[in-house]
């Protein structure tokens, strides 16, 4: 009969087949964060300090349900398999809107400098349904241009509306 640590190792190799070792690295380096008394586990009160870190308001009870979610051996904490397995899925849904946010980002800076200027943004706008007018693209240039250098960068563009004004998403 296989042991606690042999079948919790088990478990990790499987969760994290299809992750990259950076991925792995990820998981464990956060996991590390979250677990304050670095017993191997997240508990209750761990979870709902480390959402209060990223500015996420979760009362005990939300923190319960989102442990019971994940708790495959019902001890009322987070191990390490669990975390990655609950994170995994979020993680790759991330990966893939980067990567959509990349795309865009790219049809819309024609000449490839790394950077949506103000007649890239007009361009890509005058192919959609609803027609704006340059005050209008001015007002949606100037909010996605954080920085106010006249032009809109990769950070700025997937942080803004720009996504779903251009490609309503």
């Amino acid at each position: 009969m296989a042991t606690g640590r042999t079948k919790s190792n088990k478990l990790f190799a499987e969760v994290t087949a299809d992750l990259t070792p950076e991925q792995i690295e990820e998981f464990k380096k956060a996991f590390s964060s979250i677990d304050l008394n670095k017993d191997g586990k997240i508990s209750n009160k761990e979870l709902v300090q480390a959402a209060k870190l990223l500015g996420i308001n979760i009362t005990a009870e939300e923190a319960k349900d989102l442990i019971r979610s994940v708790d495959l051996d019902k001890d009322g904490n987070i191990s390490l398999e669990e975390y990655v397995l609950l994170m995994k899925d979020t993680y790759l849904r991330i990966e893939l809107t980067c990567e959509r946010y990349k795309a865009s980002f790219m049809l819309i800076d024609q000449n490839n400098d790394g950077v949506i200027s103000f007649e890239e943004l007009v361009r890509a706008l005058a192919f959609k349904k609803e027609q704006y007018d340059l005050n209008q693209v001015r007002e949606i240039f100037s909010a996605a241009d954080s920085d106010k250098d006249g032009s809109i960068n990769f950070k700025e563009f997937a942080t803004s509306s720009l996504p779903s004004v251009v490609f309503g998403e």
